[in-house]
């Protein structure tokens, strides 16, 4: 059993259910935040608080990046089943064109519609960009952990400051990820 943070009462945080008691502290700290609204937060509160953010911070990092790994993965190999597809048709095409344009006329339309809806498809889902796009996020995301697990090295104490500065650029990765997934849909269905 692994302890992952540690609160006053020396109460664990296991792999168990680590969510359901970060969630508990965080709603806990908050409360007494919000409470003593005059008093200054006391430095050993502001730790406590800051220790909770970033194994939290630390969680939601490690899932975006096995998510957008998994995004990465599945668009890029969809990009070459698209153009492989694209590629084998025009051939096909070509080639019963070739041979007899009478005889296999009637095939070469049908196969010639079929590479219209795979370029349609790649237009849509744009495949390629959104690869590259995941890509450069797992980058980036990985880029913050690496900050991350460095400010939780050794014994120093994160404060508050610094945990957000991270949360804050963790969120505008992931903000402009979503603007630019967004961007290549509304571009995939003629709209700009």
């Amino acid at each position: 059993m692994s302890t992952d943070l540690t609160q006053e009462n020396d109460t664990e945080v296991t792999d168990a259910d680590p969510m359901g008691e970060v969630d508990s502290v965080r709603e806990t700290i908050l409360e007494q935040r919000y409470q003593a609204k005059d008093e200054p937060i006391s430095l050993e509160k502001e730790l406590e608080e800051a220790s909770v953010k970033t194994a939290y911070l630390k969680k939601q990092l490690e899932k975006s990046i096995k998510s957008y790994k998994s995004k990465h993965s599945t668009n890029t190999s969809l990009g070459v089943v698209i153009k492989f597809l694209a590629l084998v048709f025009s051939a096909i095409v070509t080639i019963l064109l070739g041979l007899d344009a009478a005889k296999y006329s009637d095939a070469a339309l049908v196969i010639s519609a079929l590479i219209s809806v795979v370029a349609s498809v790649s237009a849509y889902f744009d495949f390629s960009e959104l690869s590259l796009k995941f890509k450069e996020t797992i980058d980036q995301l990985e880029t913050l952990q690496v900050r991350l697990d460095y400010m939780m090295e050794g014994n120093a104490y994160i404060r508050m400051h610094e945990i957000e500065a991270v949360m804050n650029d963790y969120l505008k990765v992931l903000d402009s990820t979503q603007d630019f997934f967004q961007k290549v849909r509304h571009e995939g269905n003629g709209k700009k």
